[in-house]
């Protein structure tokens, strides 16, 4: 499975990237209150933001791809390189709060409450997406160890934590622990 540890890098890369020009947008904006040259440089950065956001999303659908295509062939143990991808997206995953954050807070006028709930909603789902995108090829593989009949009762919970919020890090770490324990080791 190369091809999927090769997404799930380069989308973690972009990822981080988005988020690090967001961090920098805020830092001029608070910076340098009402100077319009500066509001330009953060205006293009958030553009630039916007357009970078759409490499990592296309790649998240890529991932979906390859790994429901993965359930049908040999199974491979990705939980290794999975779980690790998954921890070193914990920061990006608590910045990503504080934007979506601010963002709703942004939007708590009477008048765009609307528009509001409906960002918070676009927030969610953007997150949730890159979420299942790092669980795939876990999902993925439980459910080919599931056709297999090799899938523990413990896989199985794991399985279901990689579709909540949080619990997909657990679940990921469950899952590899219990994969090295039954003696399903061949990653690649």
């Amino acid at each position: 499975m190369k091809a999927g540890k090769i997404l799930l890098i380069i989308q973690t890369c972009f990822m981080y990237l988005s988020m690090i020009l967001f961090i920098i947008a805020i830092a001029i904006a608070f910076k340098t209150e009402n100077n319009p040259e500066l509001e330009s440089v953060v205006e293009g950065l958030y553009i630039t933001r916007f357009v970078i956001n759409f490499i990592p999303l296309g790649l998240s659908f890529a991932t979906f791809v390859v790994a429901f295509v993965s359930i049908f062939k040999s199974p491979r143990n990705s939980t290794n390189y999975t779980a690790i991808i998954k921890i070193i997206l914990i920061p990006w995953y608590i910045c990503n709060f504080v934007e979506w954050t601010i963002y709703g807070v942004g939007m708590l006028n009477p008048f765009l409450m609307v528009l509001g709930i409906l960002l918070v909603f676009f927030g969610i789902v953007f997150t949730y997406v890159f979420m299942l995108a790092t669980s795939a090829y876990n999902i993925g593989y439980v459910f080919s160890l599931i056709r297999t009949g090799k899938a523990s009762k413990l896989m199985i919970v794991a399985l279901v934590f990689h579709f909540i919020f949080m619990l997909d890090v657990v679940g990921a770490i469950m899952l590899h622990t219990e994969c090295k324990k039954i003696g399903e080791v061949n990653e690649n």
